[in-house]
């Protein structure tokens, strides 16, 4: 469910992580938290701040799991 910023340089190598915590039924129990190593990237890298935000809505739109 996930796409790349449009634009973005070698989108192949945008990694984003996200600590994920999910109901019985698969939905999503709880708003998804970047790991720490993630979370340092998107505050240096405007493409992966975007690829981060995608990423988030892709987590939600693509429940359940």
């Amino acid at each position: 469910c996930w796409s790349p910023p449009v634009g973005a340089p070698r989108p192949e190598e945008l990694v984003v992580q996200f600590d994920l915590f999910l109901k019985e039924d698969g939905s999503v129990a709880q708003p998804p938290q970047l790991s720490a190593e993630s979370e340092s990237a998107v505050a240096h890298d405007s493409f992966t701040r975007a690829a981060a935000e995608a990423a988030r809505r892709a987590i939600y739109t693509c429940a359940p799991y």
